[in-house]
């Protein structure tokens, strides 16, 4: 049961209050309040209030509560609020030291007394600590004159003697009352007349006049009059009187009468003065003129007093910089300096001028390019530039260029210009044009992604006991190769591949075999890809071509077709030489890089051979020339050119061998022209571009690495073309094309 009654919930029981510094503290020092209480369950919310006689005010929250505390903020309470109610504290009182306050003077006997009587003057205050001193003074106007000490003293009143006060001093400070007036009566003395606005008034403004008096009982009447002259003009009553100044109404006085007597003031003389007004800025020379001009900038006004001081400032939007001083003020004008006012100040006052805007004209500045879509764009896609710029008079030309390197290429005009973008398209800038002159932009840099593409800069070369292949890659986003070995992916622990990064776009990869010649056959492919797409390039590579024991026998068998080539061309050539000699037409460029096997490209195979013959020479340098800089070098064909697709059938670039001796040289061919027989009834005749596309299957050996094409038989209209036939009309097709070979050894001879 005992144990019942200590887990018993209940409010918060013996809620006190401490306070840190504990003890007198001066007054607006922070103290710390501290509310304590035992509860069960805990105390969940402490709140903090001040206590005002019966009422209370809240202050704040928390535990602990830091508070400022003064004479009128001294006196504290909490309240401890758990789940099941709440307590308060009794109030905590602070002891606030203070010096004296309210220091107060009366007098005693009180109400109006004769001039010249005695009266006791009594000095009181609230202080903490007590006050331990009391002196008395006797106010002349703006003086103060000390006239004795106690918290009570006597004096004698009169109409000068009649203003009194007293400090109240402890160990915290002085304090002292205000002035107490004694009622000392006595007919209007001193009168007087003050003018508001006090000082020089603007012309034709209204101003208060108030009479003034020393008079005891107080003036039961004010007259006013104006004086012109040696004669006085009554005006109006009343202690305070309204009226329009101007230069000929500007003197004035008043008279005060009480029930003791009647008294005058001196004339007031007003000064009808104003502050500078209508303040003007002009320049000169006026209207536009052209950035970092000299002009002259004048302030104007009209003031009374006459103006003292100009000072010129030039705005800057909110801010104001002053710039000089005097009436007259030359400056440098520009773009951002061009807006001034002036100051005009005397001694009545100061006014500014409005902005004056000069018309600064001044060529294009501030020229950005903006770009739509931003960041990395697609390759071919559209893209909207912006230009911008700041300048005066307006543009009025806009005009887009593409930097390449030193060089700048015209693409077109307008604020605004759509174009496409390609690889190509890295950096663009804007210029624009006014009447004054010519701005540029700083180059805008276009980050262009595209689909990886396979340079012709990749090759392989092997001996008999390792073979080293390079693949480079070209492609944004940066692009990834993966190599395939006989269809398969390559696996380092078997091959060596280190991957070279050229720069951002451009990848190069190593790849090398050792002991090729152990394997029959090889096929390499290097597969470069990107988030864009990707690109192949296909290697074949036999053991026979890497076999020392077969390279032996590749002269002596390359010699013998020579020599029977050689005999056969003899052969056709003197037949065919007897009509239609054969005529160098130059060096010809192969398109697909390939040397290709004699075989007939006919239509109709009954067709007999034209004894008309066009020999067409190609250099073997040339070739190699050419395949270098067509573009079907840079990756194999399209899938789509292609019967079938993958790594089999994927093609390569030109490759290099070490063995020299091997070489074979494309010498000359010979193109063979036959005019096409009369159509006869049902035949067709032979069309250079047949609809429908075939496909010549050609097989080359160049450098010791064999490779397959696959090339497109109207594509051999590149050959054809660079040929041009004797007496040929309409009727004239090709019929085939020869091409021979000769050893090298035979042409150096």
């Amino acid at each position: 049961g005992q144990n019942r009654d200590r887990t018993r919930a209940d409010s918060p029981k013996n809620i006190t209050v401490s306070v840190s510094p504990s003890g007198p503290v001066p007054e607006n020092s922070n103290v710390t309040l501290t509310c304590s209480s035992n509860a069960n369950p805990a105390v969940r919310n402490y709140t903090w209030y001040r206590a005002d006689g019966d009422q209370e005010a809240l202050i704040g929250t928390g535990h602990t509560l830091n508070i400022t505390v003064s004479t009128i903020n001294n006196n504290f309470f909490c309240k401890a609020t758990n789940t099941v109610g709440f307590k308060a504290s009794i109030n905590l009182q602070i002891d606030i030291q203070y010096s004296p306050k309210n220091v107060t003077v009366s007098v005693s006997p009180s109400g109006p007394v004769p001039e010249n009587s005695n009266v006791t003057l009594t000095c009181s205050s609230n202080a903490n600590p007590a006050v331990r001193n009391y002196t008395w003074y006797r106010a002349d106007g703006d003086q103060e004159t000390f006239i004795g000490t106690g918290s009570s003293f006597n004096v004698t009143v009169s109409k000068v003697k009649s203003s009194f006060f007293c400090k109240a001093t402890n160990a915290l400070g002085c304090e002292r009352s205000r002035n107490l007036q004694i009622d000392v009566q006595y007919s209007p003395k001193n009168v007087t007349v003050s003018v508001s606005p006090s000082g020089p008034v603007p012309e034709n403004s209204n101003v208060s006049l108030t009479c003034s008096s020393n008079a005891n009982p107080a003036v039961r009447n004010y007259t006013w009059y104006r004086a012109d002259g040696d004669q006085e003009t009554f005006i109006g009553t009343g202690s305070s009187f309204n009226v329009t100044v101007s230069k000929v109404k500007s003197s004035f006085f008043c008279k005060a009468t009480n029930a003791l007597g009647c008294e005058r003031s001196r004339n007031l003389q007003i000064d009808v003065q104003y502050s500078p007004k209508n303040v003007t800025v002009s320049v000169s020379p006026s209207g536009p003129v052209p950035e970092n001009s000299n002009v002259s900038l004048t302030c104007s006004s009209n003031a009374n007093p006459a103006v003292r001081n100009y000072t010129w400032y030039r705005a800057d939007g909110d801010q104001e910089a002053p710039i000089g001083t005097r009436s007259s003020f030359n400056v440098t004008v520009s773009k951002v300096k061009s807006s001034f006012f002036c100051k005009a100040t005397n001694a009545l006052g100061c006014e500014r001028s409005s902005n004056l805007q000069i018309d600064v004209q001044y060529s294009p500045k501030n020229i950005t390019v903006s770009v739509s879509p931003s960041g990395p764009v697609p390759e071919n896609s559209n893209m909207t530039l912006t230009c911008s710029s700041d300048a005066n008079p307006a543009v009025r030309n806009y005009t887009w260029y593409r930097a390449d390197g030193n060089q700048e290429t015209f693409i077109g005009t307008g604020m605004s210009s759509s174009i496409k973008v390609s690889r190509d398209t890295r950096a663009l800038f804007c210029k624009a044009e006014n009447e004054i002159g010519v701005g540029r932009s700083r180059n805008m840099q276009i980050e262009v992604q595209y689909p990886p593409q396979i340079l012709l800069s990749s090759h392989c070369s092997s001996t008999q006991s390792q073979l080293n292949c390079s693949c480079e890659t070209l492609g944004n986003p940066s692009p990834t190769i993966q190599w395939y070995l006989n269809e398969l992916p390559v696996n380092h622990s078997k091959c060596e591949i280190f991957n070279q990064t050229l720069n951002r776009t451009i990848l190069r990869s190593f790849f090398t075999l050792n002991q090729p010649h152990k394997k029959d056959r090889l096929t390499l492919l290097c597969r470069s890809f990107n988030s864009l797409g990707s690109a192949s390039q296909q290697f074949c590579v036999s053991s026979q071509q890497i076999s020392t024991e077969h390279r032996l026998l590749y002269p002596a068998i390359i010699s013998t077709l020579a020599v029977l080539l050689l005999a056969l061309l003899l052969y056709v050539f003197f037949i065919r030489a007897q009509k239609n000699p054969c005529k160098n037409k130059g060096h010809l460029t192969d398109e697909n890089n390939t040397v290709a096997m004699s075989q007939p490209l006919t239509e109709e195979g009954n067709e007999e051979p034209n004894t008309t013959e066009e020999c067409i020479y190609a250099n073997a340098d040339g070739l190699r020339g050419a395949e270098n800089l067509h573009p079907a070098n840079i990756a194999g064909p399209s899938s789509t050119d292609l019967p079938s697709s993958g790594p089999k059938n994927a093609e390569g670039g030109y490759e290099k061998s070490d063995k020299k001796g091997d070489e074979n040289e494309l010498i000359y061919s010979n193109v063979n022209w036959k005019k096409k027989s009369k159509k006869k009834k049902g035949e067709k005749s032979l069309d250079m571009n047949p609809p429908g596309r075939s496909y010549l299957k050609e097989k080359c050996m160049v450098r010791g690495v064999n490779r397959k094409f696959v090339s497109n038989a109207v594509e051999m209209g590149g050959l054809y073309a660079q040929v041009e036939p004797r007496n040929m009309r309409k009727e004239v097709g090709c019929e085939y094309v020869q091409v021979k070979f000769k050893e090298q050894s035979a042409m150096q001879k």
